[in-house]
């Protein structure tokens, strides 16, 4: 996946808003697009947070308020103009989305939140997949153990040390751990060392409470953060995703952290992966990135859990 997948899905969204009043289910966008069924509804909901038919069902009533507001037509024209089979349809699909009925918003004209038509100007192609547009979260304080490795960025592009470093998490220390919160959920914790040539990558897990350790296997206390989120969706197995594939989305990243007024707000981010969700031929990572408004000067996660059962207090400082 590269530029002609951003291609796409403007071709997508193209499809449905020239069909927006004409029958439209998801097995006609597929055969329109040129692409299956499974492929569309699964990309569209990774990048959108809503089904294709949530969409479309969001834009033909955001398209209606129009009518509601410029013309006289009844309210049942308005449904079958939009493709409701009926009018208590589109009114019971009014108000759910809404909260208000068409004819209380047709006396009211009051502000409502509408389904905008999706911008596919803030998606990034990259050489294997997309990235999504950021959006903003917060994440209380939770809890991480996994093995850790100091990986050289020349060498990991030829001889896929990450790669090798979570095949080994994976098959020998992963099961090893107690009281992991979902073991299909991988978590990749990246933390910016004082060598600008690597970085310090952790293979871990999420668990329940900070607990000892045993060597090689470590534990990590990330505190509530607020953070700028991206989400990449591919076209291959999440094992495939290389240190080549993540070059793509890391300029994008460093494009848009140069843009805002955002600083970042811990020497760290965290890529997270749901096994669950992926397949041999699709696969999502979301990568949080801790952010402020405002500056700061000391910037903390905890090393927990080590054979002594001490916590270890590492800073980090841009």
């Amino acid at each position: 996946m590269a530029a002609n997948q951003v291609q796409m899905i403007q071709n997508l969204i193209q499809v449905i808003e020239e069909n927006i009043r004409q029958e439209l289910d998801l097995d006609l966008i597929a055969e329109k697009t040129g692409f299956s069924k499974f492929y569309v509804h699964r990309l569209f909901r990774a990048l959108t947070g809503m089904s294709m038919m949530a969409y479309v069902r969001g834009r033909r009533l955001t398209l209606s308020l129009s009518d509601l507001i410029n013309t006289r037509l009844n309210i049942i024209d308005i449904a079958l103009r939009y493709h409701f089979s009926h009018e208590q349809s589109y009114i019971r699909a009014f108000k759910k989305q809404f909260h208000i009925t068409p004819a209380q918003y047709r006396r009211s004209h009051g502000e409502l939140p509408i389904v905008e038509k999706f911008d596919t100007a803030h998606l990034y192609g990259t050489e294997q997949g997309l990235l999504s547009a950021p959006h903003m979260c917060m994440i209380p304080e939770f809890y991480l153990q996994g093995i850790e490795r100091e990986i050289i960025h020349d060498h990991n592009y030829y001889h896929y040390d990450t790669n090798q470093l979570v095949n080994k998490w994976e098959k020998t220390y992963l099961k090893q751990i107690k009281n992991k919160v979902d073991e299909f959920v991988y978590f990749g914790l990246v933390q910016y060392n004082q060598n600008p040539k690597g970085r310090l990558y952790a293979a871990c897990t999420q668990v329940k409470a900070p607990g000892k350790t045993h060597e090689p296997v470590k534990g990590y206390t990330i505190p509530t953060h607020n953070y700028v989120s991206f989400r990449y969706v591919g076209m291959h197995s999440p094992y495939e995703i290389t240190f080549r594939t993540l070059l793509g989305l890391y300029e994008n990243i460093n494009a848009w952290k140069a843009e805002t007024s955002y600083l970042q707000a811990g020497n760290f981010h965290i890529e997270r992966v749901d096994l669950k969700k992926c397949s041999a031929s699709y696969c999502e990572m979301d990568i949080y990135v801790p952010i402020t408004s405002t500056p700061k000067t000391i910037d903390t996660f905890l090393h927990t859990g080590e054979d002594n059962g001490a916590k270890q207090k590492t800073e980090f400082h841009h």
